[in-house]
Order: C-alpha cells, then sequence, then structure tokens
C-alpha cells in the first residue's frame, strides 16, 4: 500500500481498516487530524525511538485468538508478555515526551514568547495527548 508506513502487523491491519472503512464522524475526524498534525509538528523526533519499540511487538491480536482456542505454545505465550511490556514501555515514553513537551511551553510562557500558537497548541495538549495514546493503544474503537 502507498500510504503504508507501519512497522507492525497490527499497525498494517489498522491502516487497512480505517482505508476501508473511513470515519465518517465529523469530531472524530478533526480530534484525529490535530493529533496526526501534533506528532507531526512537535514529537516526530521521536520516530525512531517509536519504531523501535513497535518492531518488537507481535501481533497481538492474532496470539490472543491463538491463545483463546488454546492452540497456543510457550512461545506465544512469551511473544505476547514481549509485546506488553514494549507497549508498556512506549506508554511511559509517551508519557515523558508529553512532559517535556509542557516543559517546554510552560518556559515559552514564562520568557514572554509571544509567538502565534499552532492549532495542537490551540486545541489543548491534554486533548492532543489523549489521542496520541489511543492511536499508540493495542486496540482501537474504530
Amino acid at each position: 500500500m502507498l500510504l503504508d508506513r507501519t512497522c507492525t502487523t497490527s499497525g498494517r491491519r489498522l491502516l487497512r481498516n480505517w482505508m476501508r472503512k473511513p470515519i465518517m464522524t465529523h469530531h472524530v475526524i478533526l480530534e484525529r487530524q490535530r493529533a496526526v498534525s501534533f506528532m507531526v509538528d512537535r514529537a516526530m523526533n521521536y520516530h525512531s525511538l517509536f519504531a523501535s519499540h513497535l518492531s518488537k511487538i507481535s501481533d497481538v491480536s492474532k496470539l490472543i485468538l491463538s491463545i483463546k482456542k488454546a492452540e497456543s505454545q510457550a512461545r506465544d505465550w512469551l511473544k505476547l508478555k514481549n509485546s506488553l511490556s514494549e507497549a508498556v514501555q512506549m506508554s511511559g515514553l509517551i508519557d515523558i515526551i508529553f512532559e517535556q513537551l509542557n516543559e517546554d511551553d510552560t518556559k515559552k510562557k514564562v520568557n514572554g514568547n509571544k509567538r502565534q500558537k499552532t492549532e495542537s497548541e490551540s486545541f489543548g495538549t491534554d486533548v492532543v495527548f489523549r489521542r496520541v495514546r489511543s492511536l499508540f493503544s493495542l486496540y482501537d474503537s474504530h
């Protein structure tokens, strides 16, 4: 797929589902666009770090299905454990990134920097933070 820059099987499947069944709710579309804009504007320097964690995550959906059907082996449980461990580490990484971004914003405000706010800053970092975390979650509600 031309647009596919995903690092995992689950990411490819999610992207394919999004392309096949696009969101039709206006506010959800805007929220996702703002989250992506925020990542591109302010957090893309962490891309290689995210990619390194994502590349270590197995296809959790298939692992769980295998376990549910009682067709799993010890290596499947180990892959699930390792994948969940990487997901937890990514969650911590996202927390650290947003703490740093908020500190940078606070310093700029304290220093009296009167620059024009980007759309993502106007939108509210806390809302963007929640959306970015949901984009990196193992399951998506869509």
